[in-house]
């Protein structure tokens, strides 16, 4: 970096160097004899000083600035232009040596990083209210939507990104049709000394259809018949019956169900009805299943108990109009299961009363033909 003195010094005099950080802090340390070298590039500060004998006193130290230049090696950077997303950046050169960044191929004219950035353009994002979802159309949330990118962003700034299917709200139930599942109705006895339980859960009421105002008790009887689905739970019986020859045959299979309409109460607007479900024993399974006389005089005596069960307490529904013709009669009705007992009003044609029936009362009324076509009948 710099030469060594050409003149000697006397005895006991000599030349210390030292590299500084810059041109002014003296260094502390790290000073010797020997002339610094360097060869990388770079700006170097070269502190030198002499030591006296017992004749001179030191000098005071001073500075050479030396600096080891190179030929620039630039790499060409092209244009990005900038989008919505993302930020771009300036045509611009950097050297493959030294990292220096410049506007020209030259690499006369040096740049700061931060100076060939091309901010991002933003999105040009258009409002959409919230819409709230009816029985018959969804709705949506409020949401933005980038008139550039055509992408969906849940706030104002276009930082929250989202699908289109993110916005959308579903339809509302039907609330005519929606109700909760009945409860199971189970119950639990003792064979050989071990615990079984019985359970059944009516799951299901499918749509049916009439014409006219006034659903008839045909299309009731349809639907307890297929529309309803009641499944038979059995825990524990493998373990409490002495036989089981077929593992192939379920503790379901051995149960059958079926359901009967017993009540209800007709308007031109909707029905209400109940019914009951009846569990029986499947022979054909029983015997497949090697099920001895005992224990299914023991299976036959919880079923009974269960039956008692579900007739004392049937399971309550609602018949509603979903679709009208063009005068306003209904054509086509889902059922649902209602959450609340009900108390019928019905029309005894046949003296000309109004009669105010209990539940008990129509249920026995029922096996009747009236042929005076009262709506008990129909």
């Amino acid at each position: 970096l710099i030469n060594a003195p050409g003149t000697a010094l006397e005895d006991g005099c000599k030349f210390e160097y030292a590299f500084g950080t810059d041109d002014k802090a003296v260094p502390t340390d790290g000073w010797g004899e020997t002339v610094p070298a360097q060869k990388e590039v770079g700006t170097y500060y070269v502190w030198y000083r002499i030591i006296g004998n017992d004749n001179y006193n030191d000098s005071d130290p001073a500075v050479i600035t030396v600096s080891i230049e190179h030929k620039h090696d630039p790499l060409h950077h092209e244009r990005i232009d900038a989008t919505e997303d993302a930020e771009g950046s300036i045509e611009y050169w950097e050297c493959k040596v030294c990292r220096k960044l410049f506007s020209d191929a030259a690499c006369t004219q040096e740049i700061a990083a931060e100076n060939i950035v091309i901010n991002k353009l933003g999105h040009d994002l258009e409002h959409h209210s919230r819409v709230e979802p009816t029985e018959t159309t969804a709705g949506n949330i409020e949401y933005w939507v980038c008139k550039g990118c055509n992408k969906f962003f849940s706030d104002a700034e276009g930082k929250n990104e989202i699908t289109e299917a993110q916005t959308v709200l579903a339809k509302l139930p039907d609330a005519r049709t929606v109700a909760e599942t009945p409860a199971p109705v189970a119950q639990t006895a003792t064979i050989n000394d071990k615990s079984v339980e019985l359970k059944t859960q009516v799951s299901h009421l499918k749509a049916v259809t009439w014409t006219g105002g006034k659903i008839t008790k045909e299309q009731l009887s349809a639907l307890s018949e297929d529309g309803v689905i009641a499944k038979i739970e059995a825990s524990g019986l493998k373990e409490a019956l002495t036989k089981y020859n077929d593992s192939k045959v379920k503790p379901s299979d051995l149960f059958t169900t079926s359901c009967k309409i017993t009540g209800k109460d007709i308007t031109d607007s909707n029905t209400k009805a109940y019914f009951i479900v009846k569990i029986k024993l499947n022979s054909k399974k029983l015997k497949k299943a090697g099920i001895s006389k005992d224990d299914k005089k023991a299976l036959q005596a919880i079923v009974d108990e269960l039956n008692k069960k579900l007739e004392k307490d049937p399971f309550y529904f609602e018949i509603r109009p979903v679709k009208l013709d063009e005068e306003g009669v209904s054509v086509s009705v889902k059922a649902a299961f209602s959450k609340k007992k009900f108390v019928q009003k019905n029309e005894d044609r046949c003296n000309g009363e109004t009669v105010d029936r209990s539940l008990k009362d129509t249920q026995k009324m029922l096996p009747r033909d009236f042929s005076c076509g009262s709506v008990l009948c129909r």
